[in-house]
């Protein structure tokens, strides 16, 4: 529908012109700065029920309202978990539950071309805030 000849000024370009007005952004941004770390989420991962008891769009909005913008941009970032929540979630039946903490991530941006740095510094990242190695059980 957005892409058919008769609305693409409506809005494809309109939707070129706000992202360049994003990347403009970033780019001013990094003129003062080397990279960015921002949060990845606003709050922890929600639970199934929760997640499933609003519509997807909504739910996208909520959980990627951080990442979205970078994404537009098209500028290189890496998800780096940092520690587990304090709010614990039961997983599993009621006589066999089992109380667990839900990942904490924050997210580092580069400029364009700094992908190899910034995996560097992402592994630098997780190697001084030592996150719990998670243990998958059959």
């Amino acid at each position: 529908y957005f892409l058919l000849r008769r609305h693409y000024d409506e809005y494809y370009l309109q939707a070129l012109k706000v992202r360049r007005l994003i990347q403009n952004d970033f780019l001013e941004a990094f003129k003062s700065v080397d990279y960015l770390l921002t949060p990845v989420t606003l709050t922890d991962a929600p639970s199934f029920a929760d997640f499933t008891a609003q519509d997807n769009r909504t739910q996208t909005a909520k959980q990627d309202h951080c990442t979205q913008p970078v994404n537009l941009a098209g500028l290189p970032a890496v998800t780096v978990p940092i520690c587990l929540s304090g709010n614990n979630r039961t997983a599993g039946s009621e006589e066999g539950a089992k109380r667990r903490s839900l990942p904490l991530s924050v997210q580092l941006i580069g400029p364009y071309g700094s992908d190899k740095k910034l995996l560097r510094i992402a592994r630098w990242i997780e190697e001084r805030v030592d996150f719990p190695t998670l243990v998958l059980c059959d």
